[in-house]
């Protein structure tokens, strides 16, 4: 699929990822399936009209918010598991950590 030709252009480029990630057309049964909603539709229109939801923009609006949020937890954690292997090493004997 070229999703740019579904999607209106004013679409974010994450917002066409999620889009393009929570979606597919199923050969088998002819029905375009949205996997964030477990949703199918037998109808092209149907289908696109609901990518163009206020419903699905929520769901979308909160699994990229989880996504952000989870990462900057990530970087948080990194950043103090950093500074704490830093505050360890210049109070070791030596100024750092011996392999032995």
């Amino acid at each position: 699929w070229l999703w740019e030709t579904l999607l209106a252009v004013s679409v974010s480029d994450t917002r066409r990822r999620v889009l393009q990630k929570c979606s597919e057309r199923s050969e088998s049964t002819g029905m375009f399936s949205c996997k964030l909603c477990f949703e199918d539709y037998k109808r092209f229109d149907d289908f696109r009209m609901h990518l163009s939801s206020d419903d699905l923009a929520q769901e979308e609006a909160s699994i990229i918010s989880s996504i952000q949020s989870n990462e900057r937890n990530h970087e948080y954690w990194l950043r103090k598991h950093v500074e704490n292997e830093q505050t360890f090493e210049e109070s070791s004997p030596g100024g750092s950590l011996s392999s032995s």
